[in-house]
Formats: structure tokens, sequence, C-alpha cells
């Protein structure tokens, strides 16, 4: 599939769907798509510093727990 398909059909589809399906109010669904937008953030931070792993967001730079334990 092309890029445009593959990303953000998927996330679209996980950001919009859940409010309309369970029928969210106007707070819920801001404090829903609130949250969701700092997820991705923290998520990479999680797996960045402690498996090394920054290709998920590469313009946040990381540095990893082994990095920073490393004496060379």
């Amino acid at each position: 599939m092309p890029w445009w398909i593959y990303y953000p059909v998927p996330a679209l589809v996980t950001v919009l769907l859940p409010p309309l399906v369970f029928r969210l109010s106007r707070w819920r669904t801001l404090g829903y798509l609130v949250l969701s937008a700092l997820s991705a953030p923290l998520i990479h931070s999680v797996f960045a510093f402690f498996l090394g792993w920054n290709e998920y967001m590469p313009f946040i730079p990381v540095p990893s727990l082994a990095s920073l334990l490393d004496p060379a």
C-alpha cells in the first residue's frame, strides 16, 4: 500500500472512531484527543530510553539507558 494510506488511515481510525462508537461527550472527546496526542511522544520516550529504539519518532532525540551507562 502507498504510505498515505498505510499511516494516516489507521491513525485516524484509532483517534476518531472511539468517540463516535462510545458516544463520548464533547469534554470527554476533547480529553481523549489530548491524551491520544500526548501518548505518542510518551511511548517513544519509554521505548527509546529503555530499548534504544529511536525509529518511532526520530526527530525527538532521547538517549538510551545503555548509552548513558556505557563507559566508552
